[in-house]
C-alpha cells in the first residue's frame, strides 16, 4: 500500500502543480489586460505594476485552488482507470475507499494550507493591492473622517469630523440618557484633545435636563473644558473600515465584537466570518466529488473532459456559494447556514456518488 500511495500522491501533486500554475497564469494574463489601461493612463512605474500582480498571486491561488484540486483528482483517478490500474488494485482486494484515502488526506492538508493563507497572507496582500490601486489612480489617503457615531453605556457620541493630522475631534456632541432612554445631559464642544490618555472636551455648552414633580427644567452651563469617558484612542479613529477579504479571521472576529458592543448589527460580517472557516474545506468537497466522477467516466477520462468537468462543477459550486452568502448578507438566511449550506449540499452529492461506486 505504501508503494501504491506514493504512486498516487506523486501523480496527484504533479497534476495539481501544473493545474494551479496554469490557472494562476491565465488569471494574471486576463487581469493584466484589464488593468493595463489603468497603469498606462496614470503613467505608473513598472516596479509598481510588478508589485501589484505579484501581491495578487496569494489571493489567486486561494481562489483557484479548489478547481485545481478537482482537476487533479479527476485526471489522477481518470488516468489510473484508463490504464487499468484501478481495476488491478480492485482485483487485489483494494477497495475504492483505500485508493481514495491518500487524496482525501491531501485535500485536508490543502484545506489547512488555505486557512493559513487566508489568515496570515491574503489579508495583507489584498490590502497592499488596494493601496497600490489607489496610489496609481492618484487617490490620496483621507486626512479627515466625517460624521462619526459612537455609543457607550448610557452615552452617545457624535463627532463631526476627526482630523488625522492633528489628532483632534471636532464638533463633538455628547448625550447622556437615563434607564428609560430620556436625555439627561447634552454637551456640545468645539474640539476634543487626547491628553494623558483621556479625551478633554473644550469650549463646551452643556444642557442639563430634569423633571421635578412633573415640571421640566433645563439648565445651561458654559465650561472651558471637561474630561469625556470616551475610551477610544486616536488610533481607533485612524482606522478605515476594511473589507472582509482584507481582514484575517481573528481581526474580523474582533471587529464583529466591537460592532456588537457599540450596539450595531453585525450579521453581514458574521456571514463573512463563517465563510472564512468554510471556504478552505471546498478542496475536500471537490476531492470527494471528483473521485466518483473520474471512476464512472473512466472510458472518457481524457484531459479535455477532465478540464470541462472541473470548470462546470467548480462553477456550479461558486454560484451556489455566492447565492447562499448573498442571502445571508441580506438576512434571509442565518449566518451559519449561509456560509455552510453549499458545502453540505455538495458533500451530500459526493457522498451519494461514492455510495453508488462498485467496490
Amino acid at each position: 500500500m505504501k508503494i501504491i500511495y506514493r504512486h498516487v500522491i506523486k501523480e496527484y501533486l504533479r497534476i495539481l502543480s501544473i493545474a494551479l500554475l496554469s490557472f494562476v497564469a491565465i488569471y494574471l494574463i486576463v487581469d493584466f489586460f484589464e488593468r493595463l489601461n489603468m497603469f498606462v493612463k496614470n503613467k505608473a512605474p513598472i516596479e509598481l505594476m510588478i508589485s501589484y500582480f505579484l501581491l495578487k498571486v496569494p489571493y489567486i491561488i486561494f481562489q483557484t485552488l479548489p478547481v485545481a484540486v478537482l482537476l487533479a483528482t479527476l485526471l489522477t483517478i481518470g488516468i489510473m482507470s484508463k490504464n487499468n490500474e484501478v481495476t488491478a488494485m480492485k482485483s487485489c482486494g483494494i477497495s475504492v475507499y483505500m485508493i481514495a484515502m491518500p487524496l482525501i488526506l491531501l485535500s485536508l492538508l490543502i484545506a489547512g494550507f488555505s486557512f493559513v493563507t487566508s489568515e496570515y497572507i491574503t489579508p495583507y496582500t489584498n490590502q497592499r493591492v488596494a493601496e497600490i490601486k489607489n496610489k496609481v489612480k492618484g487617490r490620496k489617503p483621507k486626512s479627515v473622517r466625517n460624521n462619526i457615531w459612537y455609543s457607550g453605556k448610557d452615552t452617545i457620541y457624535n463627532i463631526r469630523y476627526y482630523d488625522i493630522k492633528t489628532g483632534t475631534l471636532n464638533g463633538v456632541t455628547v448625550m447622556n440618557f437615563d434607564k428609560d432612554f430620556n436625555i439627561k445631559k447634552r454637551m456640545d464642544g468645539k474640539r476634543a484633545e487626547f491628553i494623558d490618555g483621556k479625551w478633554v472636551l473644550k469650549d463646551i455648552t452643556m444642557w442639563e435636563f430634569s423633571n421635578i414633580e412633573g415640571v421640566p427644567k433645563t439648565v445651561v452651563v458654559k465650561l472651558k473644558e471637561n474630561v469625556m469617558s470616551l475610551t477610544e484612542t486616536p488610533e481607533s479613529f485612524k482606522e478605515v473600515r476594511k473589507k472582509a477579504e482584507e481582514m484575517s479571521y481573528s481581526e474580523l472576529k474582533q471587529f464583529i465584537a466591537k460592532l456588537r458592543s457599540d450596539g450595531y448589527e453585525a450579521d453581514e460580517y458574521i456571514v463573512d466570518l463563517q465563510a472564512k472557516l468554510s471556504l478552505p474545506f471546498i478542496s475536500v468537497i471537490m476531492t470527494i466529488i471528483g473521485i466518483p466522477f473520474a471512476l464512472t467516466r473512466q472510458r472518457a477520462g481524457s484531459l479535455a473532459v477532465g478540464i470541462g468537468l472541473s470548470i462546470v462543477i467548480g462553477f456550479c459550486y461558486w454560484i451556489t456559494l455566492a447565492f447562499s452568502l448573498s442571502l445571508g448578507h441580506v438576512g434571509v438566511l442565518p449566518p451559519l447556514v449561509a456560509a455552510w449550506v453549499s458545502l453540505f449540499i455538495f458533500l451530500m452529492v459526493g457522498g451519494y456518488m461514492f455510495s453508488t461506486i462498485r467496490q
